[in-house]
């Protein structure tokens, strides 16, 4: 994988943490359940709607 490539691969990863996230919608991402919007002292972002979990952060 050429540098370019590697960076783009990156970038495009970001994106979609970005638009899929909880974090970031407030939805599962699997099952669209919503999230309760307690940042201060959420840690983990996992579905106990679906047992959707997260890894990405």
């Amino acid at each position: 994988m050429t540098r370019s490539s590697h960076k783009s691969a990156a970038c495009r990863n970001q994106l979609e943490l970005l638009e899929n996230h909880p974090l970031f919608t407030g939805f599962c991402p699997q099952c669209g359940a919503e999230f309760d919007r307690d940042y201060v002292s959420r840690v983990h972002w996992d579905c106990h709607n679906c047992g959707w979990m997260d890894d990405s952060i």
